[in-house]
């Protein structure tokens, strides 16, 4: 479960015990949580991409994307942010879709970039 502000919590969802807590920052998560066999992946707003261990909690990567994108998506910022999507999972390979018209190609296992796809348009 993410919550307003950043956390991200597992729940035990036998008896609603949490069962770990992962600070993640950021004001919200841009997207639901996509889980993997041993991972999940959540974006964080004007932050970027984590990747977080299912079983203990413990960040083992991060993405970082805190570009700006025009116009901003609300009235009182003058620039908005570029990460404002869930990101979806191809195999092995996570697409981060941006708001300026990009997606980037990351890997599951450590997040690193490993292709640029050209959209067209912008994604919000």
């Amino acid at each position: 479960m993410t919550c307003s502000g950043g956390d991200l919590l597992r729940i035990d969802a036998h008896n609603g015990s949490i069962l770990w807590r992962a600070t993640i920052g950021g004001l919200f998560q841009s997207g639901e949580p996509v889980v993997t066999d041993d991972l999940v992946l959540v974006t964080a707003h004007g932050r970027g991409v984590y990747g977080v261990d299912r079983m203990s909690g413990a960040i083992r990567w991060s993405h970082p994307i805190t570009s700006a994108a025009g116009p901003a998506l609300a009235p009182y910022w003058r620039h908005g942010r570029t990460l404002q999507a869930g990101v979806a999972l191809a195999g092995d390979r996570i697409i981060v879709p941006l708001r300026h018209g990009t997606a980037e190609v990351l890997s599951l296992a450590d997040g690193r970039v490993v292709d640029h796809i050209a959209l067209g348009v912008e994604v919000t």
